[in-house]
């Protein structure tokens, strides 16, 4: 469905559930990244103590599963954010974490570069597109 091959989705719904090769890919980088994370816990453990009130937010935000119209996607997406904090944690508690970020800038652009120049260039359809409604 990203690079449209797949047919159009049908509704919302199916729209916020996802694939089950998308939440498996998810859940086994967010588990590499936890077992990452487990082995530097003197590292970790500074930084969430330095960043107490990112974990006081995410509290809240699971809190706010109690009160969703929609719980299920709500504790979904509560836990693609958890991802999203195990991997900048990933980064931040690498032993020279500026390092690590340049490392990550120069790998994801050698393969989104030419990949894009690739779509750009040979398939325009999947490379370019204009939407009139402003959404991607």
């Amino acid at each position: 469905m990203w690079l449209g091959f797949g047919p159009a989705s049908e509704s919302a719904m199916q729209n916020a559930e996802g694939t089950p090769f998308d939440a498996t890919v998810f859940g086994i980088l967010l588990a590499a990244g936890i077992i990452l994370l487990i082995d530097r816990r003197v590292r970790t453990y500074a930084c969430i103590k330095a960043n107490w009130l990112i974990l006081t937010y995410f509290a809240y935000c699971l809190l706010s599963v109690l009160w969703s119209d929609f719980p299920d996607i709500t504790f979904k997406r509560w836990i693609k954010a958890i991802g999203d904090l195990t991997m900048v944690l990933v980064l931040v508690t690498d032993k020279d974490p500026i390092a690590a970020l340049e490392r990550l800038f120069s790998r994801v652009g050698f393969v989104l570069m030419p990949t894009s120049i690739l779509l750009i260039k040979y398939f325009n359809d999947l490379g370019r597109g204009y939407d009139p409604s402003g959404y991607p």
